[in-house]
């Protein structure tokens, strides 16, 4: 089997998730399931049964946190210091520049669903897959959106997740 190798298992994922698909994957905070179509997410938060009220977040790196966000001097700092000299990942939430590319590869909708006054959330440093696919969706101009890969409300908890073509759905939930 061998070590894992990132970029090759990073590449796999982006094919899916160019191609309009979904996928669960590991990071560093948990599992994450994630989309770059608006479509399929509405089916991910539906399936998770998580509420209107609830976000979607961005899944990034902090590459992507640097060119997205626009933050005071004092909470840049702090973000670099958790996340770059602290190595902890971190969910940052801060006013977005909406001329950046990934915020206008997210229809109107799914950024009604994504904000609240102006701002997003940026899941940074959860690790070097994260890193490795992000780079690809952001290259290729798509932002990469999702949560974590349980349902709402339940804590943390492994799936067995059933994909068949249209419809997704949770199946044999193991609590840990």
């Amino acid at each position: 089997m061998g070590p894992p190798n990132m970029k090759a298992d990073a590449i796999r994922v982006f094919e899916i998730l160019k191609s309009g698909g979904t996928a669960i994957c590991p990071a560093d905070v948990g599992y994450a399931i994630m989309t770059c179509n608006p479509s399929s997410l509405e089916k991910v938060f539906n399936t998770k049964k998580r509420g209107a009220h609830k976000r979607h977040a961005m899944i990034g790196s902090y590459d992507i946190h640097r060119s997205l966000h626009t933050m005071s001097p004092l909470h840049a700092e702090i973000v670099t210091s958790l996340t770059q000299d602290f190595d902890l990942p971190l969910g940052v939430i801060g006013k977005y520049k909406p001329e950046h590319a990934l915020i206008k590869g997210i229809d109107n909708l799914t950024m009604e669903a994504s904000s609240v006054g102006g701002t997003i959330s940026v899941l940074v440093n959860a690790g070097k897959f994260q890193d490795e696919l992000t780079k690809l969706t952001a290259g290729a101009g798509l932002p990469l959106l999702g949560s974590s890969a349980n349902l709402s409300g339940t804590g943390m908890c492994v799936f067995n997740l059933i994909w068949s073509g249209t419809n997704l759905d949770f199946r044999d939930k193991i609590s840990r």
